[in-house]
């Protein structure tokens, strides 16, 4: 039996000011105050609804900035949206207030194939953050299911601890520009992930934009295990760069997803492997020291200590594949 979706009434009319001033800041042509026009802006996958008094388009890190002043000063709730895939009710407008669609900030800015380097705006999707790796070659982890309408920002901002996507970043160095009224600051990712769906964000921040910096480390691999098909979420995740010079490995970093509250960065693992020879005894330690660093629980994907187990295997299998890349 299909639910009834969680629908909320909406709140009192926006002041008569804000709305002029939210104009002026986008333009009257990308603000929506039609309810009809709302309506599609107040849901996601989680089955919730609510009516926003509002919706503004943004197409720059300014606009984010002015909107979130705006909504500030009059005291109004603000709720940012990439294209309302999540299954947890976060880009529901459950107070009223303002909806700030990102879904037109959505460039890839700066693609360098050899450092292998991309810059994306937060509201790009996966499949065209995918397009855009695979024309320099590269492959880029997509969402499983959910590439072709899953904004990259809206992906992340979620914290979401099974996604693919989160991972791989990871393993790549890659920093999130998070924008607020007081302007903007930079944070990697391994130190953006809080905890189950909690962020670094603090209140009046968006996630704005990401940055994967010029490759350090050329070796790579990303592998997933999955109960079913490859677009289902993993039942464990786990992605590696890595450096090595004469057989010795000169940096490493190892991100796991699917195996705790949030994704994992497993530091100690990495220094088991940092600066030793990539001996099969190394990287089985390895695996063997990472599946310490997690805390999987148990769900219909298995149980934790499957889950443990398949982490032993499956970062030295990731290891493996990524020496065969080694240049």
């Amino acid at each position: 039996m299909a639910q009834t979706p969680d629908i909320h009434a909406p709140a009192a009319p926006l002041a008569s000011q804000f709305l002029e001033r939210l104009a002026r800041i986008v333009g009257e042509t990308d603000v929506r105050t039609d309810p009809a026009d709302c309506w599609p802006y107040g849901y996601d996958n989680s089955r919730r609804q609510a009516l926003p008094q509002a919706v503004a388009f943004a197409s720059a890190h300014e606009e984010v900035r002015d909107l979130v002043r705006l909504c500030n000063e009059f005291l109004v709730p603000l709720v940012a949206r990439g294209l309302g895939s999540s299954t947890t009710g976060s880009s529901v407008p459950v107070t009223g207030g303002l909806v700030l669609a990102l879904e037109r900030m959505n460039r890839i800015l700066h693609v360098d194939s050899a450092n292998r380097a991309l810059s994306c705006e937060t509201g790009a999707t996966n499949a065209a953050v995918q397009a855009a790796a695979g024309t320099a070659g590269f492959f880029w982890a997509p969402d499983p299911t959910s590439a072709a309408y899953s904004t990259v920002g809206g992906n992340l901002a979620c914290g979401d601890p099974l996604t693919d996507p989160g991972a791989s970043l990871i393993a790549l160095d890659a920093e999130v520009v998070l924008t607020s009224s007081q302007g903007q600051r930079k944070l990697r990712l391994d130190e953006f992930f809080i905890d189950y769906y909690q962020t670094a964000l603090e209140p009046g921040e968006l996630l704005t934009e990401i940055h994967v910096p010029p490759a350090t480390r050329h070796a790579w691999a990303h592998i997933k295990f999955t109960p079913r098909s490859v677009e289902d979420f993993a039942t464990v995740g786990v992605a590696v760069t890595l450096r090595a010079k004469d057989g010795t490995c000169d940096d490493v970093r190892l991100a796991l997803n699917s195996v705790a509250s949030t994704i994992v960065r497993a530091k100690q693992a990495e220094e088991v492997l940092c600066g030793k020879p990539l001996t099969d005894p190394a990287i089985r330690e390895m695996g063997e020291i990472a599946a310490t660093e997690v805390d999987p629980t148990d769900d219909n994907r298995g149980s934790a200590d499957y889950k443990r187990d398949l982490v032993k295997v499956l970062v030295p299998r990731a290891v493996q594949e990524a020496m065969q890349r080694i240049v």
